[in-house]
């Protein structure tokens, strides 16, 4: 690389562009993008039922207002699924690597915990029981 000195420098980084117009309108375009998935993100519906399901079949539903403690144990799986204040989280999980229980609590429409190794889904609905296939919630 051939360096230049004093005016010759001022002059290539001049002439460079460092941004040109679509390198702006793509940084603005992410921005908004990036914008808009937080304000939905934080404006989620909360919900107020968790379906659980066990091995893709469905295991029970439980309402988020009421603070229970769930256990199952089946087919080898040993998950405490805990509801307090609102929340459903996966409190502990004889799963190796323990993301489910490292996730924390849910309480909006549509969130999920999937703990894989146990085939153990939790999923929260909307104020309905019934899933909206438009809305998703």
């Amino acid at each position: 690389m051939k360096f230049f000195s004093g005016e010759k420098t001022r002059e290539y980084y001049r002439a460079s562009k460092p941004f040109l117009k679509r390198d702006i309108a793509v940084a603005v375009v992410l921005l908004a993008l990036v914008t808009a998935a937080v304000i939905f993100s934080l404006t989620a519906a909360k919900g107020s039922y968790a379906d659980i399901y066990v091995s893709g079949e469905f295991y029970a539903t439980y309402s988020l207002d009421k603070d229970k403690e769930i256990f199952i144990k089946q087919d080898g799986i040993d998950m405490k699924i805990s509801i307090k204040d609102g929340k459903i989280f996966a409190e502990e999980s004889n799963c190796p690597d323990k993301l489910c229980v490292k996730q924390g609590g849910i309480n909006k429409a549509n969130e999920r915990i999937i703990c894989a190794p146990n085939k153990v889904i939790i999923v929260v609905r909307g104020k309905n029981k019934e899933f909206d296939a438009v809305t998703g919630a």
